[in-house]
């Protein structure tokens, strides 16, 4: 199962929140497409300020994140960090970016699944055989939102929730189209 949680801007809060949430109902990995890249860090740096847990408990819990950094980072676009970062869910290619304008022709040829932050609310877009899904903000919109993805049979279950945990959206099907090949220029 992974939580999905983006556009923190800073507040470590709701991000500690947004993790606990997810983990409580069964999150393993995290998906973290930006809103301020070093959100993460600055999390970790906190929990290791607080003392209640060792180096390599910490070093553990930040490599369970993927990250993607968000146009105003200082990050965006160096060589280790890129703009957008693609991982896998079972055999289903994804990418993970901030501003899903970022995508490029040959991402779109790729993957299947795109998660993306910089949205006000949680949702799931599909066009044509690809899905678009975010997990809405932590700062900045009505409700503060995250989000859970999980495999079901091939395919994608979607949740999201409040952060005081009130569910938004209830286990959406997405039923996954399988491709046999990649294609590279």
């Amino acid at each position: 199962m992974i939580g999905i949680f983006a556009d923190s801007n800073g507040d470590l809060r709701a991000f500690g929140a947004a993790y606990s949430l997810l983990h409580q109902k069964g999150a393993r990995r995290f998906f973290f497409p930006g809103g301020r890249y070093i959100d993460l860090d600055d999390w970790i740096d906190g929990l290791k300020a607080g003392g209640n847990s060792s180096p390599s408990e910490l070093a553990r819990l930040k490599e369970k994140f993927v990250r993607a950094p968000e146009r105003e980072s200082i990050h965006y676009g160096q060589a280790a960090v890129g703009t957008k970062v693609v991982d896998m869910l079972d055999d289903v290619l994804c990418c993970i970016v901030h501003d899903k304008n970022d995508l490029n022709r040959e991402d779109l040829l790729n993957a299947s699944v795109f998660f993306h932050g910089k949205a006000l609310e949680p949702k799931v877009v599909r066009i044509g055989l690809r899905y678009f899904i975010t997990p809405g903000r932590l700062t900045g919109a009505t409700s503060q939102t995250c989000a859970l993805v999980e495999l079901a049979e091939r395919n994608l279950r979607f949740s999201a929730f409040t952060l005081d945990g009130r569910t938004i959206v209830d286990g959406q099907l997405l039923k996954l189209h399988r491709k046999s090949r990649l294609s590279a220029k």
